[in-house]
């Protein structure tokens, strides 16, 4: 048996490269600072209780200075020290929380919904409860991404009792509620405003609770979260190589219309050496009894590959070398056909069809 090791990819940042993106914020600054329009204030809205808000604006405040790794870690590279989230440090940018751009959370109305008998009923009256909030800060309020604090009591009544913490998908045949999925549910029902959110538990305001990360590694994973989510803001990217082929990535899935009366495809596309993408909606699509599995016509998976391709050129103002399609169930023969066509029409040259049992596109 042959091994082949496959070296780690070289990330672009501020002033040089590095394969680990913490280290490479750290020594060399978020890529962005090299282009001369970006952000160096993000806009934190925030909503949870009062309690909860006097904690995260605490929190926001030590992430501004830098937080020693883990404590007798025989692994330091892997629990390194936070660098700060500051115009000095790393980030090269302030993260801003005001009074203005928070929103309280009643008690009176977080114990009426944790005290519903029924589960989805209950979930449903949380997401309305946040998303009225969040609505709220997006149309009212100038913000860059606003951070939902889900207090302990609340999240328990609404996470536990889950299915299966991996995530499904309409090619699963068993048969699961989506819509008694907080996150999600919430994510969805907030898109169409065009704020980003971030949730966080109560418990994460904590310093070291036992049953969770180190406060450096927390503070990591929160900022560059919060960092990749404001609008126009590039933490690292893949270093350039002029000697290997451009590449399209397409992902083809399904989902439900919120009414749940029809069944559409759509398709995530990364397309530009920033990680920019794009999501296209697909056309209604049906299923039969003798065949469940959700399947596209030979005229919607050509539709569908060749819009992807037409926005692919118009954001890098040139053909991709090879097309990579990643789909959530097996392909068959119409669709392979419109997807093959597609490509021909485009004049590429190679194609890749896989399917892979990630949901995630």
């Amino acid at each position: 048996m042959k091994f082949n090791f496959v070296d780690e990819p070289l990330l672009e940042f501020g002033t040089g490269t590095h394969i680990c993106p913490r280290a490479g914020i750290d020594k060399h600054g978020v890529y962005d600072i090299r282009l001369s329009a970006r952000r160096e204030k993000l806009l934190v809205g925030a909503i949870g209780t009062s309690d909860n808000l006097s904690k995260f604006s605490d929190w926001i405040a030590r992430c501004a200075q830098p937080i020693e790794g883990k404590a007798g870690s025989s692994q330091p590279e892997l629990f390194p020290r936070f660098c700060g989230f500051s115009k000095k440090t790393g980030y090269r940018a302030d993260l801003v929380l005001e009074d203005e751009i928070t929103r309280s959370l009643g008690n009176s109305e977080l114990k009426e919904i944790i005290n519903i008998t029924n589960r989805e009923k209950r979930i449903t009256e949380a997401v309305e409860l946040f998303y009225r909030q969040v609505k709220f800060l997006a149309q009212n309020r100038v913000v860059d991404v606003i951070v939902c604090i889900l207090p302990t009591k609340l999240y328990e009544k609404i996470s536990k009792e889950e299915i299966s913490p991996v995530e499904t998908s309409v090619e699963d045949r068993e048969s699961v509620n989506l819509e008694t999925n907080f996150r999600r549910l919430l994510k969805a029902k907030t898109m169409h405003l065009g704020k980003p959110i971030q949730l966080m538990r109560e418990l994460s305001l904590e310093s070291n609770p036992r049953t969770q990360q180190d406060d450096a590694t927390k503070a990591w994973n929160f900022s560059t979260a919060l960092y990749y989510k404001a609008n126009q803001t590039v933490p690292w990217k893949l270093v350039s190589n002029i000697n290997r082929p451009s590449v399209c990535y397409v992902g083809i899935g399904f989902y439900r219309s919120r009414d749940k009366k029809t069944l559409r495809t759509s398709l995530a596309q990364i397309f530009d050496e920033l990680g920019n993408g794009l999501i296209l909606r697909g056309t209604p699509i049906t299923v039969t009894k003798n065949d469940p599995i959700p399947h596209m016509s030979d005229e919607q998976a050509y539709n569908l590959l060749k819009q992807a391709l037409e926005e692919y050129e118009l954001a890098l103002d040139t053909s991709p070398a090879r097309v990579v399609i990643h789909k959530s169930s097996n392909y068959n023969q119409n669709e392979l056909g419109g997807l093959k066509s597609a490509i021909m029409h485009k004049t590429h040259d190679v194609a890749h069809l896989k399917r892979f049992k990630s949901h995630r596109l």
